[in-house]
């Protein structure tokens, strides 16, 4: 039975390339761009062809190090404020990052307070008191 679809035009050679891509920086959309393709045909791509896969993702690792690198001199060198409070948050989340992430046990009730609203509104003791406290 045939096979379905267009062939891919995939070559060996874009292994490399790959590498150079993700070495740039490029995202997965960018680098899709490059060669006129889909992300999703580049994600096929990558699982047909491991190595085309682990090409790209060493190459962004390189990026990322090669930026990281830069970054840490920079701070070091220039006591750069911005740079060093993005490294510890991107670093050291767990004790930098702005986000909190809390867990809860028990049981949390907004019922207490809407209650007592209720009861002041049904004896409308709240008006009387307002007009007490205004004078």
């Amino acid at each position: 039975m045939a096979k379905r679809g267009r062939k891919s035009f995939f070559k060996d050679y874009m292994i490399q390339e790959g590498y150079k891509l993700g070495a740039l920086g490029l995202t997965v959309t960018e680098i899709a761009n490059v060669w006129g393709i889909s992300e999703r045909a580049l994600y096929r791509w990558e699982k047909r062809h491991i190595e085309f896969g682990q090409a790209i993702k060493r190459g962004r690792e390189e990026a990322d190090l090669s930026v990281v690198s830069a970054l840490l001199k920079e701070c070091r060198e220039n006591g750069n404020i911005t740079g060093i409070i993005f490294w510890l948050k991107n670093r050291k989340s767990d004790k930098w990052r702005d986000k909190k992430d809390f867990e809860h046990s028990g049981e949390v009730s907004t019922n207490v307070f809407f209650n007592e609203m209720v009861s002041r509104y049904k004896d409308r003791t709240w008006k009387r008191e307002e007009i007490t406290n205004a004078n």
